[in-house]
């Protein structure tokens, strides 16, 4: 072989056909050509072969040979075209050792077709894609071309391109098996290494990988997400820091706030200062105004008694002219006397006029001298009485104030408290109401569920089966039975009404333990589960649970070994029935006979976590509660709320009579829950209308309070203002002085003018004697009297006009010039004004600083506080930054954390969206391997049917094993057969090939390689074999590449089957 090209006899068949029915295949479907598939294999000085090229069809293609003519080398080529490395290949242990011996380098070459909708970039590569790998004794390399022998690529990256849009997994069993995994997989009595072959080819092995790294990877992102999120810790401190220092320079602003307030009052309290005094004044000129009218009464009443006197003595004096008038004609006789006495009279009438006038002086000046004297102590004791009385009430009402400021202020104390009291009292009932309307709600809840469920026990009455999904089961059941002939076998179901209890007791139990299984229908393949699923969406039954199991199978009965200990009682030996499928699928499906019933939680708990135990899924209760443990933890959940009772083995009118009781107990409950709500709420208004009354009375209190203050204040004010009372009494003093003098100089006058009266009176008495004859007449009497009227009149008017005089005098000194004096001290405090408002008017309006802005401090308090504050300011204005430096800065570090936090945030937020997702992904993976694990079953069987046979497969997850059961058509007793090494070599070659193509029907890939496959089988097993391999690889449409040391000339030819024999070896 050496030097020449190797080109291996072929026979390709002409179109005959069989009774196997694979050659019927049409001609169109046998020119289809499938992306993907091999066309030709070339290798130079590749381990046995010096130069060889085989080519390839689209469908079945068959390699005999002797051994060691180097078929195997074939699939190896493959492998290593592909990427594998040398070990993978169970071949060599380096790649350089697939050199032919002698040579230094070789070369593998794979043509794949590159046509139809599956083409991987034709108008790069064409419709052929050519692989070569060179290898040399220091490396391999590798090229892809394309149909024109264009060179496209030289990176194995581009190469596993083209395999995983191909769908090409080498290293999977199922699509390239050499002759050492067949023989691996023959031989192989372990069960988990049967499981690890199905495991990895159906590609589970590889998902779960990828799940599991998923999984590791999310947790290692969640870990960097939350120390991302501790590491944004130091920025929230300096950001707190900041608004740490933004918040004490805003405390600084406000102190310079302040400042510029309180300069503002204090330039404007100068002004209202001065106000104040000048309301003070003109109140005083008011009242000093206000003698005025009374001054001026006594003065116009004096003037009017001067007015009446003067009248009178002019009516008077008419008198005496018309006497006189009448006397005149006694004057010519008189006349002589007259002029006698006329002197006597005048001196008389002067020195007695002189005399009264003096006496009238001093009289007016003592009664001056009284009066004032009278007023002075009137004055002083009045003073002194107002001073002592005003005092005492002062000092009377001060303590009155205080004491109703101490009073008041215990009142708001007390009303505080009390308030304070009922406050906390009205929020502790606030809860236990809150309480009640919860407890009001789950009891308005439990009532309504209590209600359905005797609706749909109501329900059962009529039709038990309506206990295992509603009325819309009985809908399903008639869909059913008028679908009954499209169906492979009638479905079974609801499985709840094919089930009984043999004790009553566990029903509930039972019901916890089951679920969804008492509802589920059984099937026994997949069609008839969509037709299922279709007539129960037309039944609305949209959430019906569905079983596929095979009808035919007979009861399983657990081992010893697999089963808890004997004494236990299970959920299997307390459910009856007649049917074995429904109990095979309680096996299957629910495992009951591994859930143990217990009657009480103790005895549960010891059963579930006392570990001496076996085979125990689960412990359930007579309440429902179940107890289980895994991976070394002990879990505990109650029943489910929506679980009433058992739909097993009960009375129907007793589970309606008890839930009614219970009905009636709830509403029993929630009637007196409600009752003590309502008093609750009750309680709680009044205390809340006491509570406000005790706040308004506090509120009111208070204000009395600060009212009473004001008062107290006013007094001690109006206490400053009444010292000065002894000004008037020193001016009556003086004037008192002052008249006594005058009388002491009236007194000496009043002497003299004696002496003259008495020497005048004498003189008139002389002459009176003389006129007594003429006093006969009375006409000179008439007159003596008038005139003597008159001279009373004259002295009643000069009293009247010194009255005048005297008030007049009063009105000038005491009332008018006091009002000038204080008129010119309002004008000077009016200028004062002007001049201090202007000032102020220079620093702010005065609306800005309205009269209660002062806070009632005079100006220099208000100037000690002012700087008080500024001496505050200056110490703490120590920082260089100024606030609005500090606000960019804190706003930089928020827009920084912010930025950060929902960064990290968001990617928070995307794991858990990854979170979800992989779960989801977990979940339809365990589906998926669940139907993968029933189709295998299928399938398998499927294949074992064709010799025969019959057969299923059993995939444990959990425990990672695979067990093929086969029964023997010449078994009578039926037992299967476990381990395939305990076949023949015939019969483990074809349960071999019938698992191989079994899994073949559940993988994807445009072509499949099995080499030595039918080795110990005999004749009529490989004819069978051969047929099925050629049969299932035309009805799949996928290019298989078989490879055989023995004769395949019972394979009828056809078409779609290619044979070729390679030269047998040089010896």
């Amino acid at each position: 072989m050496d030097g020449a090209e190797e080109e291996p006899h072929m026979e390709h068949a002409d179109g005959a056909e069989d009774d196997t029915g694979y050659a019927d295949i049409d001609s169109g479907s046998a020119q289809f050509i499938r992306a993907g598939t091999i066309r030709r294999i070339r290798v130079e000085n590749f381990m046995c072969h010096s130069n060889l090229s085989i080519d390839f069809i689209d469908r079945v293609n068959f390699i005999t040979g002797q051994n060691g003519s180097g078929k195997s080398a074939i699939l190896t080529a493959i492998l290593v075209a592909f990427g594998i490395k040398a070990k993978g290949t169970q071949r060599a242990n380096s790649i350089k050792d697939f050199v032919k011996n002698g040579c230094r380098t070789a070369s593998v070459v794979v043509e794949l077709n590159n046509e139809g909708l599956d083409a991987y970039k034709p108008e790069v590569f064409g419709d052929t894609i050519m692989i070569e790998r060179r290898i040399t004794d220091n490396a391999s390399h590798f090229q892809v071309s394309g149909a024109q022998g264009k060179k496209v690529g030289t990176k194995k990256a581009d190469v596993l391109d083209i395999v995983e849009h191909f769908n090409i997994d080498v290293e999977n069993p199922c699509i390239l098996m050499t002759q050492d995994k067949s023989r691996e997989f023959l031989h192989a009595g372990s069960e988990r290494d049967k499981f690890m072959f199905f495991f990895k080819a159906t590609l589970q092995q590889t998902v779960s990988e990828k799940l599991v790294q998923a999984e590791e990877a999310q947790n290692v992102l969640g870990g960097i997400i939350e120390e991302s999120l501790q590491a944004l810790q130091p920025l929230q401190d300096q950001l707190k820091q900041v608004e740490e220092q933004i918040k004490y320079k805003q405390q600084v602003e406000q102190l310079h706030d302040q400042i510029e307030e309180l300069e503002r009052k204090l330039a404007w309290s100068w002004v209202y200062e001065v106000e104040r005094e000048m309301t003070r004044k003109q109140e005083e000129l008011d009242k000093i105004k206000k003698r005025i009218p009374q001054c001026q009464k006594k003065i116009d009443e004096a003037k009017a008694k001067v007015s009446t006197i003067g009248d009178l003595y002019s009516a008077k004096r008419s008198e005496i002219d018309r006497m006189m008038n009448e006397s005149q004609q006694l004057k010519h006789t008189q006349e002589s006397l007259k002029r006698d006495l006329h002197s006597v009279t005048s001196q008389r009438v002067d020195a007695e006029e002189n005399v009264n006038r003096c006496r009238r002086s001093i009289e007016q000046l003592g009664k001056q001298l009284y009066t004032l004297q009278q007023n002075v102590q009137e004055m002083q004791l009045r003073a002194l009485e107002d001073t002592q009385a005003d005092e005492d009430v002062r000092l009377k009402e001060i303590r009155q104030v205080e004491n109703a400021i101490a009073t008041a202020t215990e009142e708001v104390q007390r009303f505080g408290e009390e308030e304070s009291r009922l406050t906390f009292e009205a929020e502790k009932l606030r809860g236990m109401i809150l309480a009640c309307e919860v407890e009001c709600r789950e009891k308005v809840l439990q009532i309504r569920d209590v209600e359905k469920y005797i609706r749909e026990l109501s329900s059962r009455q009529g039709n038990q089966m309506t206990a295992f999904g509603g009325n819309n089961i009985l809908s399903l059941m008639r869909h059913i039975e008028e679908n009954s002939r499209r169906f492979t076998c009638p479905p079974l179901g609801p499985i709840g009404a094919h089930v009984t209890l043999i004790d009553e007791r566990w029903s509930l139990a039972v019901e916890v333990a089951t679920r969804n299984l008492l509802d589920s229908f059984i099937v026994t393949n997949q069609k008839d589960m969509l037709l299922l699923r279709r007539l129960a969406n037309q039944a609305n039954c949209r959430n019906l649970n569905i079983c596929i199991y095979d009808f035919d199978r007979h009861l399983l009965k657990p081992t010893e070994e697999q089963l808890p200990d004997p004494n236990l009682a299970t959920v299997m030996t307390t459910l009856q029935t007649e049917n074995p499928t429904i109990m095979n699928v309680f096996i299957d499906q629910g495992s009951v006979e591994r859930l143990v019933l217990a009657e009480d939680y103790e005895s549960a708990k010891y059963v579930a976590f006392g570990g001496g135990c076996r085979n125990v899924k689960e412990v359930i209760t007579m309440d429902g509660t179940r107890l289980y443990s895994r991976a070394g933890g002990e879990t505990t959940l109650p029943k489910e709320r929506w679980i009433r009772g058992g739909r097993l083995g009960v009375r129907v009118n007793d589970q309606i009579q008890e839930a009614h009781e219970q009905e009636k107990e709830l509403r029993s409950c929630l009637e007196h829950v409600e009752t003590r709500k309502r008093s609750l709420e009750g309680e709680y208004s009044r205390l809340a209308r006491e509570s406000g009354e005790c706040k308004r009375r506090r509120i009111g209190t208070e204000r009395k309070v600060k009212t009473l203050e004001f008062s107290l204040q006013e007094i001690k004010q109006r206490e400053a203002l009444e010292k000065n009372v002894d000004a008037n009494v020193d001016e009556l003093e003086q004037e008192i002085t002052k008249i006594r003098e005058e009388i002491e100089r009236k007194q000496e006058i009043f002497s003299k003018l004696n002496v003259k009266w008495d020497e005048a009176k004498q003189k008139f008495q002389d002459a009176k004697e003389k006129l007594e004859a003429l006093s006969a007449r009375g006409d000179f009497e008439a007159l003596g009297t008038a005139e003597q009227d008159l001279l009373s009149l004259r002295e009643e008017m000069s009293e009247a006009a010194s009255e005048v005089r005297h008030y007049q005098e009063l009105m000038d000194r005491r009332v008018l010039a006091i009002i000038a004096s204080q008129e010119m001290e309002i004008a000077d405090m009016q200028k004062q004004l002007e001049v201090n408002a202007a000032k102020a008017s220079q620093i702010c309006a005065r609306e800005e600083v309205p009269f209660p802005g002062v806070d009632n401090l005079k100006p220099d308090q208000l100037s000690m506080k002012l700087n008080r504050l500024r001496e505050r300011v200056r110490k703490e204005e120590g920082d260089s930054d100024t606030l609005e430096q500090l606000k960019k800065k804190g706003s930089k570090i928020k827009r920084r954390l912010q930025s950060k936090e929902d960064m990290f945030l968001s990617l928070k937020r995307k794991l858990d969206t990854l979170v979800e997702g992989l779960g989801r992904r977990k979940k339809k993976f365990d589906r998926n391997a669940q139907m993968q694990k029933r189709e295998l079953t299928w399938k398998f069987n499927e294949h074992l049917r064709k010799k025969g046979f019959s057969g299923k497969v059993n995939v444990d997850y959990q425990r990672r094993s695979l067990t093929l059961h086969v029964t023997m058509p010449h078994d009578e007793s039926h037992t299967s057969v476990q381990d395939t090494r305990a076949l023949s070599g015939g019969e483990r070659s074809y349960s071999t090939l019938a698992f191989a193509l079994a899994v073949h029907q559940m993988t994807e890939a445009p072509f499949r390689a099995m080499d030595e496959f039918d080795i110990f089988m005999d004749p009529v097993s490989r004819k069978i074999s051969l047929d099925s391999v050629v049969q299932f690889a035309t009805s799949e449409g996928s290019q298989w590449i078989l490879i055989t040391p023995h004769d395949i000339s019972m394979v009828v030819a056809s078409p779609v089957l290619k044979k070729q024999m390679m030269p047998a070896p040089r010896p």
